[in-house]
């Protein structure tokens, strides 16, 4: 699923069907970095101001971790794991998700 908000090529909420290899593949590298023993906030030592900040939320089974990063690169496998995700995202057919009543 995606949901974009401003400044996205996508805005709002879209669902797609990813093939079971590349989700295997994606899952099996996010178990061998170690992401759910990764802390859940990567910031500076020091105060820093107007930095993006990002996210990342992994669901597998009965588990649910969300890292989020601010002007930092720790943990060196969070942009791996983004870009992996990026790349598939960008092979996806996206549809709009429709609301259940």
């Amino acid at each position: 699923t995606w949901h974009g908000g401003v400044f996205t090529g996508r805005s709002g909420d879209h669902q797609a069907a990813v093939d079971e290899s590349d989700f295997e593949w994606l899952a099996g590298f996010v178990e061998r970095c170690g992401y759910f023993d990764w802390r859940d906030h990567y910031r500076p030592e020091f105060e820093v101001t107007d930095h993006p900040g990002y996210e990342l939320e992994v669901v597998r089974t009965r588990r649910k971790k969300i890292v989020t990063q601010y002007a930092t690169d720790e943990p060196p496998d969070f942009w791996v794991i983004a870009a992996l995700v990026d790349g598939i995202a960008g092979r996806l057919e996206w549809t709009p998700k429709t609301k259940r009543r």
